[in-house]
């Protein structure tokens, strides 16, 4: 078991990289998703859903505690780790000092733990909650990240693909009810049609294989791009699902997008979050209460 969690001390090196994009979720002042544990969400994509959810996390981890176990095989843990450095210090990895980084790296060691997918034979299920169970108790996480749903191997039985992925997602559930943690899923859609040069905005029903993606998750969320202007094209965050209504509503929110820091902004405005910290710190209002917190909610409705 112990083989198949990595720590930071286990990386020999963190390669500087040039990733995509992420995040902030209120709309006209109201927010239209709590991220919690016990529950599930699924994110749907087709640009920049990793990248999003890096800065989701890093600033949860930082600005509230939490504690994540990642399993990435598509983004290894070097490459995370990185990208997080640089959404955490608002800056490229090239830009930082050393003491800029080790501060970094020392938030994101007592955060985050990652699966080594180098090393792992057995992708399935029951295999990786075997692992996130033993994250749970000994590490105390909040929150696993299985990302992307293909890299997960699916039981050889006589049942369908639709009652496979059903009884998939079911036992994710279980496992965020059991142990109290968010179970976040994130997902590849089929190929999208284009219209007026542009894909779709990807659905929860564009997931292949099955419907289930849309009917047993609490939360639904899609990450969009379009690439009309470049680099200035908006990131689209479409909150598509939301089970329970105290934990948000449906709508859209826009974000600008710094590449060099890979942070997420709704006035195009980029900031160090040790620097936030102090601000909420000395802020009376809650984390998620606070449009000091989260940006200023000037999102769009659908």
């Amino acid at each position: 078991m112990e083989a198949s969690i990595l720590k930071l001390e286990d990386i020999a090196s963190v390669e500087v990289i040039d990733c995509e994009e992420v995040y902030d979720l209120t709309v006209e002042g109201n927010h239209n998703y709590y991220l919690a544990t016990n529950y599930l969400p699924i994110l749907v994509h087709n640009s920049g859903k990793s990248t999003w959810l890096d800065f989701m996390f890093i600033r949860l981890a930082y600005l509230k505690g939490w504690k994540f176990g990642l399993f990435s095989p598509e983004n290894i843990a070097p490459l995370k780790i990185t990208r997080m450095t640089e959404q955490l210090m608002g800056k490229g990895m090239k830009q930082m000092n050393k003491g800029e980084l080790n501060r970094a790296i020392t938030i994101i060691d007592k955060h985050f733990w990652f699966y080594n997918v180098e090393t792992m034979e057995d992708y399935s299920l029951t295999a990786l909650l075997k692992i996130a169970a033993t994250m749970v108790k000994r590490n105390g996480i909040d929150c696993l990240c299985l990302d992307p749903f293909n890299y997960i191997e699916q039981d050889a039985s006589d049942e369908s693909s639709n009652e496979k992925i059903g009884n998939l997602l079911r036992k994710l559930k279980q496992f965020a009810v059991k142990y109290n943690v968010n179970v976040t899923l994130v997902a590849h859609p089929r190929k999208m049609d284009k219209t007026g040069g542009n894909y779709n905005v990807p659905r929860l029903y564009d997931i292949s294989g099955s419907h289930h993606f849309f009917n047993v998750p609490d939360v639904g969320i899609a990450v969009h791009r379009t690439f009309d202007n470049g680099t200035k094209d908006p990131v689209e965050v479409h909150i598509q699902k939301i089970k329970y209504h105290f934990r948000g509503k449906l709508g859209r929110i826009d974000y600008f997008f710094n590449r060099d820091s890979g942070q997420y902004s709704e006035d195009d405005k980029f900031e160090n979050l040790l620097n936030k910290k102090y601000e909420l710190e000395n802020n009376d209002d809650d984390l998620f209460n606070s449009a000091q917190a989260w940006g200023s909610g000037k999102g769009i409705q659908p």
